[in-house]
Order: structure tokens, then C-alpha cells, then sequence
């Protein structure tokens, strides 16, 4: 008791200080592991977004182009230029530079897309550096069977080319593995071939 007949309040035991510690320590490892997995959560869902978007540009860049060759008797003068001046770029799909023989178009991984014709009625869409874990989600949505229309599938860096009538479409195993393999960047190449 205190001169003033009081009970005189000492400060917090040194144990209820640590214990106020260890639950602040607690929250903030809690807070902090909630907001990284909501971050990892985020980002994975925005980059299955964009593969999604550059899955939906290939077929629909692929749906143009047959259109506008569709009474013409061959894919002639079919390559990225035609592809520009012609206004056909989806809208993932951008000119990076306009050289007057091939301007650059990058998918929306940041990759090269090149447009040609592989042959007088078939056009091949090739997207370049593709991480190996988005090639194999590209792939799967793309491709999941090969038909009439996409007829081909081509991993140029293996040198593996899947046709609609030599078998069809890769497994999925197949898919991871050849998706795997990658260029000196750690990137790797597909090319879509569909028919005029």
C-alpha cells in the first residue's frame, strides 16, 4: 500500500508483457501468410487469365484470316504483314515495331507471334517465348483435339508435330514434356497450323 492508502498498480508483469508480444508476433505472421497467399492466389488466376486471352486470340486471328481468304484460292502473301494491313490483330496481340517486310506482333506473354503460310491452304500461327508451365495450359485449351480445321500441332524446339490424321493431339503427359523443353531463355515455341 502506498502513503495514500491506495494499492499502488506496479506495470505488467514481465510474462504478461511477453505473452502480449508472442500474440502480437502471432497476428502479424497470420496477416502477413494471408496476404502472401492472396497475392499468389491473385496472380495466379491473372496469369490463366492471359493464357486464356492468347488461346481465344490464336482461334479468332485463325477465324479471321479464313474468313478473309475464304473465295481466294490460297493463303498468298499470308505473313505479318498481311496480318497488319489487313487490321486482323485480336486484341492481346500487339505491333511492337512496323518494318516495312515483317512487323513484330507480340502475343499477351510478351512473346513473338509470326503468321505464314505453311503451305498453299494451310496457315501457321507460331508464338515464341512461352514459359514451359504456360505453353502446357496454351496447349490444353487450344488444342485439346485436333480436327479438320486445326490440323496440326508442331513443338518446333523438339521437333514433334502431331497431325489430326497421324493420331491427334498429344497426351497431357506428352504436353508437360514437350512444353518442358526450351529454347537458351528458358522459353519455349508452338505452332498451331490451321487449314484455309
Amino acid at each position: 500500500m502506498s502513503k495514500t492508502g491506495q494499492i499502488s498498480r506496479k506495470s505488467t508483469p514481465r510474462h504478461e508483457r511477453g505473452l502480449s508480444l508472442l500474440s502480437l508476433a502471432i497476428g502479424l505472421t497470420l496477416v502477413t501468410s494471408i496476404l502472401v497467399s492472396t497475392i499468389m492466389w491473385y496472380s495466379s488466376m491473372s496469369h490463366k487469365s492471359k493464357v486464356s486471352s492468347v488461346a481465344t486470340n490464336v482461334q479468332v486471328l485463325a477465324s479471321n484470316i479464313q474468313d478473309a481468304f475464304q473465295f481466294k484460292p490460297d493463303l498468298s502473301d499470308l505473313d505479318n504483314n498481311w496480318v497488319v494491313q489487313n487490321e486482323m490483330l485480336p486484341d492481346r496481340f500487339t505491333m511492337t515495331s512496323m518494318a516495312m517486310a515483317a512487323p513484330d506482333i507480340k502475343h499477351g506473354l510478351g512473346g513473338d507471334v509470326t503468321v505464314y503460310r505453311s503451305n498453299p491452304n494451310e496457315m501457321g500461327i507460331r508464338l515464341d517465348g512461352l514459359e514451359p508451365e504456360s505453353c502446357v495450359q496454351l496447349v490444353r485449351q487450344t488444342a485439346p483435339k485436333l480436327d479438320s480445321n486445326l490440323g496440326r500441332l508442331a513443338f518446333p524446339i523438339t521437333g514433334d508435330t502431331f497431325t489430326h490424321n497421324g493420331g491427334g493431339a498429344p497426351s497431357p503427359g506428352e504436353v508437360v514434356n514437350l512444353c518442358a523443353s526450351t529454347n537458351a531463355d528458358d522459353t519455349t515455341t508452338v505452332v498451331f497450323f490451321y487449314r484455309k
